[in-house]
């Protein structure tokens, strides 16, 4: 039996939108990501220049009862 040449057009013809699809998913998350360890006004004179806080912000966001409980409406939704 003969053995299937492989062609590379399929990989080819994917490689493009691969690309645009990773650019509008995966940077927007590791920049928020990123932006999420700093304290931000949105003010114009304190906007360029943020402050770095770490988890400060998870630890306000975690220790929110409205959240917590928001956060238990979606898990009961899902559910």
């Amino acid at each position: 039996m003969p053995r299937r040449r492989r062609s590379l057009l399929p990989y080819l013809l994917i490689v493009p939108t691969a690309f645009f699809v990773a650019l509008f998913t995966a940077w927007p998350t590791l920049l928020a990501t990123y932006q999420s360890f700093f304290q931000q006004r949105l003010n114009i004179a304190r906007f360029r220049d943020p402050t770095f806080i770490g988890l400060g912000n998870y630890v306000d966001l975690f220790s929110d009862e409205r959240f917590l409980r928001v956060l238990l409406n979606t898990f009961i939704y899902v559910l």
